[in-house]
């Protein structure tokens, strides 16, 4: 008798460990935002235009329109009148060092290794340099606030043209079209100079919109008392979330979090073993709700958060990193003398 009540037992031990075991499944949300700028003007600058100056042989391949209207500073409008900055773009001639037809010879051979046939690649190739600068210049204040050289003389490059079977045919591809081949060679490097250009002057003066996709851990284990409501709650905390723009107050989507919030408080207050399923059960609330911080703007939060994932002594890594992400995020609050990063621009 005693052998059946010891075997039962040790089932239902085992029976109750099995629906109580934790594991944690990866689930998505995104959330919209503007990034603040990491030099920023004040918020009252909120106008550009674009300026191109060339020298002769850059001026005989491109109007300055076509250069001035591929800028932009991500949360500023262009202005034709009393902009509050203007980025200045200047180049000067391409410079070429190397101009000159290559070839390789390309073999095919049997299974025994001879060579059967041979063939001779040809292309033409070109080594250059350019010189291209900018500046943002503050028209409220009559000062640079930045300048840069992107490229110099000491940067060099290589074009290769397309691959041709004869001699004459690389030759004359650059001999016959030398023109466009310099404007296609320089229209490619000023694609990229201005994509670099507008990234910079974007991170640091500007307010570009971002919408990032993130990480919620919930129950995977269908077994588990809470996975039903753990499961619907993450459903509230992607539905509240679909609804936040970057140019409305967080405040609505604070509200409709607030069911999550308190659910996953419950789930800290529930699970206080010192043992891992309770331990992975509370790191997946402090780690769900320092992600619900981070995007409503409460730093102070997130951090509290984040010392007691430490605390916790489960995957100690992520609270030091929440508390890193907070502390920056402070830090651009204070740059911009703001509190929020959901606004109209």
């Amino acid at each position: 008798m005693k052998r059946i009540i010891l075997l039962v037992s040790f089932v239902l031990a085992v029976v109750v460990s099995n629906a109580q075991r934790v594991d944690l499944d990866r689930f998505y949300f995104k959330a919209t935002y503007r990034n603040l700028p990491l030099k920023p003007l004040g918020f009252e600058y909120k106008t550009f235009d674009a300026q191109a100056t060339f020298t002769a042989g850059v001026g005989k391949l491109f109007t300055p329109e076509e250069i001035t209207g591929k800028f932009v500073i991500e949360g500023f409008q262009p202005a034709t009148e009393n902009p509050d900055v203007t980025i200045k773009f200047s180049a000067e001639d391409i410079q070429l060092y190397r101009t000159e037809v290559k070839n390789r010879v390309e073999e095919a051979k049997d299974k025994n290794g001879n060579v059967t046939s041979r063939k001779t690649i040809y292309w033409f190739e070109i080594e250059y340099s350019m010189s291209v600068k900018y500046e943002l210049f503050d028209n409220k204040k009559n000062a640079s606030v930045t300048s840069a050289r992107v490229a110099g003389r000491d940067d060099k490059y290589i074009f290769k043209s397309s691959e041709t079977s004869t001699h004459a045919g690389a030759r004359d591809f650059y001999f016959l079209n030398k023109e466009m081949v310099i404007r296609n060679i320089m229209d490619e490097r000023f694609t990229e100079y201005i994509k670099f250009i507008n990234a910079t002057l974007t991170t640091n003066y500007g307010y570009r919109v971002d919408t990032a996709t993130e990480l919620l851990w919930i129950l995977g284990a269908k077994k588990h008392a809470d996975f039903e409501e753990y499961n619907r709650i993450y459903k509230v905390i992607n539905d509240a979330f679909a609804n936040m723009t970057s140019d409305a107050s967080v405040e609505p989507v604070a509200e409709a979090l607030k069911p999550a919030i308190e659910y996953l408080n419950g789930i800290i207050e529930k699970y206080k073993a010192d043992e891992k399923n309770d331990k992975k059960m509370r790191y997946s609330a402090y780690y769900n709700l320092a992600k619900i911080y981070l995007y409503l703007d409460m730093p102070d939060e997130v951090i509290k958060m984040g010392n007691l994932i430490i605390t916790n002594d489960y995957d100690t890594r992520d609270g030091k990193n929440f508390i890193e992400d907070a502390n920056k995020l402070k830090e651009l609050f204070a740059k911009n003398n703001m509190n929020t990063r959901h606004f109209e621009r």
